[in-house]
């Protein structure tokens, strides 16, 4: 059976985004829906695909004493961030959840992720997103996740804002596509490139093939390609990628 609850989505962070948010650790793993039923255990990714966890990681979960929790998977540890057939604001959510864990019996496989700025309690927001991103990447973390602390669990849209370490590369242009988009070539994988492309840029057309453009992206895919590739600029001060 299909899990009962449709995680919330995160959108890639945005100046805008940054307000009155708390933020939380990224943890780099397979995001789960765990729920507990009557003793039972149940773990679907956020497509709806199952998971089978191993027993000691599952117990862990029934120790939390909810029925469902959001959390990322990582190997046979859950990191859990959030109840969401709870109910109330995140304020609400995360003290339930900190109380749960503080009853459940400790285990090494059952992690709280850490919340790394709570304006209410920092007096504000005294660092800046790039800051706080770099010192969870220090710590070990993907990134950091920002979030509304009044508002309720948004099944299935893209409420929270995620950011994580951005790369650049110099790329080659190998085909352009009818919509003016282009195609670069990283290690033989063909990468659509379709944002951050100025008017003049789409309107090249042929006259991109074989030049040299710089892409900002977020990380190398399984498959090789780039997620959320962005054009920075043609080179136009060279022809030869370093």
């Amino acid at each position: 059976m299909p899990a009962s609850i449709q995680p919330t989505l995160c959108r890639v962070h945005e100046q805008g985004d940054t307000g009155d948010c708390i933020v939380e650790a990224k943890v780099d793993g397979v995001r789960a829906i765990v729920e507990v039923e009557a003793g039972e255990v149940r773990a679907y990714t956020r497509n709806g695909t199952v998971i089978d966890l191993p027993c000691d990681t599952a117990s862990a979960a029934v120790s939390i004493g909810h029925p469902v929790i959001d959390c990322e998977l990582v190997g046979d540890v859950l990191h859990v961030f959030d109840l969401p057939a709870f109910g109330g604001s995140w304020r609400v959510r995360r003290a339930v959840l900190e109380h749960a864990f503080a009853k459940a019996p400790e285990s090494d496989k059952l992690l709280l992720v850490p919340v790394l700025h709570d304006p209410a309690l920092d007096n504000g927001y005294p660092e800046d997103t790039q800051t706080m991103m770099d010192r969870a990447v220090a710590a070990g973390y993907e990134g950091i996740v920002l979030k509304d602390p009044e508002a309720g669990y948004v099944q299935g849209e893209r409420v929270w804002a995620k950011a994580k370490p951005e790369h650049t590369e110099d790329l080659r242009v190998v085909d352009v596509m009818r919509n003016g988009s282009l195609v670069v070539s990283r290690r033989g994988v063909k990468v659509v490139v379709g944002i951050g492309l100025s008017r003049t840029v789409r309107s090249a057309g042929a006259a991109m093939l074989g030049r040299l453009v710089e892409v900002r992206y977020q990380e190398v895919t399984a498959a090789g390609s780039l997620r959320h590739p962005v054009l920075v600029r043609v080179r136009h001060d060279k022809n030869e990628v370093n």
